[in-house]
């Protein structure tokens, strides 16, 4: 024990001189077991797998919404562009030209914003068709030689009588007007024209037209919700002209 009567100063230096006992054990820093060393290698390895497949699922759901948004968009576009071009096709029947002089037409326009080929045309009469406006005017209408100059009752010019045009194969732009069958009175034709106006009444029309991207309709040319088709029929019996 050292003396309490002694300086400050050697008794800092006495303690501090005292050798380490020697049965200590020597002050080691702190290690992880084996075992401890494989879980947490195992822990960490999980950790990294699990992070690793939560990021590829991420990802994947990612590019699957990513095609889903641009397949509506293309959808979309499509449809935008395929609205833009859709035709269209009316029938319907005037009793005076664009002059207002009397004469009977039937007329098919296309009321759409795209032009539309026409690919198949026919023309009934009490639900029987009819191959030519000639043979239509004959079951009809009485209609003898109608293909003969003819004097008009409201004019000095030779005219025909009966004006036809053929309807397959046209395409008619949008706003644009096909008159298919046109008859105008006559001196001698007033029988003929009186039944040909009663008759219109009872002429129907089926038409198939397709749109530029090939989407094709068919209709009775009235009906304002045209039958979808993927391909036009071929009727039995075409109207030619």
């Amino acid at each position: 024990m050292s003396d309490p009567s002694s300086p400050p100063d050697v008794q800092l230096s006495l303690h501090a001189q005292v050798p380490p006992d020697p049965q200590s054990p020597p002050a080691t820093s702190p290690r992880l077991t084996p075992h401890a060393s494989v879980v947490t290698r195992h822990w960490t390895e999980t950790v990294l797998s699990i992070s690793a497949i939560v990021i590829a699922a991420i990802s994947l759901w990612i590019a699957i919404e990513t095609e889903y948004t641009n397949r509506q968009l293309v959808t979309e576009a499509s449809q935008m562009v395929a609205e833009s071009s859709w035709p269209y096709l009316q029938i319907y029947n005037s009793a005076h030209n664009s002059e207002g002089r009397r004469m009977l037409s039937l007329d098919i326009t296309n009321a759409g914003v795209g032009p539309a080929k026409i690919e198949t045309f026919e023309v009934f009469w009490n639900d029987k068709p009819y191959r030519t406006s000639l043979d239509l005017m004959k079951a009809c209408c009485g209609l003898g030689s109608s293909s003969s100059a003819v004097k008009s009752d409201d004019s000095t010019d030779t005219v025909q009588a009966l004006g036809t045009s053929q309807a397959k194969g046209m395409v008619l732009r949008a706003g644009s007007t096909l008159p298919i069958i046109t008859y105008v009175p006559t001196r001698d034709n007033t029988a003929t024209y009186e039944a040909f106006d009663s008759a219109r009444a009872k002429i129907s029309f089926r038409v198939c037209y397709c749109s530029v991207f090939n989407e094709c309709w068919l209709s009775d040319g009235q009906n304002t919700n045209p039958s979808l088709v993927k391909t036009c029929p071929e009727p039995a019996v075409p109207y030619t002209e």
